[in-house]
């Protein structure tokens, strides 16, 4: 559900913005009309453990924010998990900017309220500017992350999972991506900026990293659907 609390709160902020920029919107298009449809159909799962990380898996989503008539094609890719440390990047492009971001960790987080302290540092590039580095491990950085401690981990703990995937409704969903069987419909709740926001989602554990098929938020803000997924093959946008 991480994703849920991403697209939600890229729409919060988005809403504070300038229009559209028209280079960028059809950049935006352009990528979405190179994803083809996927034919694939998964089967209902055994089990609905989450499928275990493993540095080159990628999941590729499209966020569809209604009330703006605005999109962004989101990856989120596994570059590193091992004793060295974790690497994670979201490559995004909407209507108004191309980000990528890169989130260094000493390790993977296990839960919300050990992410910041495992944080080493911030990778950013934003369209055609340089990367812009932020080293969370020492100096003015590392006393920044106290104060964000905070703000994450209250997002991270609004976050409602199911108290069992094993009980939740079954249904059989179709998106881009392909076909997906016996997925398990979720009611979540988020609470960002203040706000309470519901959700309700689909989950599948034979895609990496976060298992989302599909998401709505009961608001209207915002839509996501899967557009395509694997297991390996992960490469950096930087």
């Amino acid at each position: 559900m991480r994703i849920l609390a991403i697209a939600l709160s890229a729409s919060i902020l988005l809403a504070g913005c300038g229009g559209p920029d028209a280079r960028q919107q059809a950049a935006t298009q352009s990528s979405l009309a190179a994803i083809a449809s996927k034919t694939r159909t998964v089967p209902a799962p055994a089990s609905y453990q989450p499928l275990p990380w493993k540095a080159g898996q990628w999941v590729l989503m499209k966020h569809t924010y209604p009330k703006r008539n605005e999109i962004a094609i989101h990856r989120l890719s596994l570059l590193r998990d091992d004793s060295g440390g974790c690497v994670t990047e979201s490559d995004i492009q909407d209507y108004r900017h191309h980000t990528v971001i890169q989130h260094h960790w000493s390790r993977r987080p296990m839960h919300g309220d050990e992410a910041i302290d495992l944080l080493v540092k911030v990778v950013t590039r934003n369209d055609d500017d340089a990367p812009v580095v932020q080293d969370f491990s020492s100096g003015p950085m590392a006393a920044v992350k106290g104060m964000m401690k905070g703000m994450v981990s209250d997002i991270m703990a609004q976050l409602q999972p199911p108290g069992s995937l094993d009980s939740a409704p079954r249904e059989e969903v179709t998106v881009h991506g392909g076909t997906f069987a016996g997925t398990a419909r979720i009611e979540a709740t988020v609470r960002l900026f203040g706000e309470t926001h519901e959700f309700t989602s689909w989950y599948h554990p034979a895609i990496p990293l976060n298992g989302g098929v599909k998401s709505l938020s009961k608001d209207g803000e915002v839509e996501t659907e899967l557009l395509d997924y694997a297991l390996e093959g992960a490469v950096s946008k930087l």
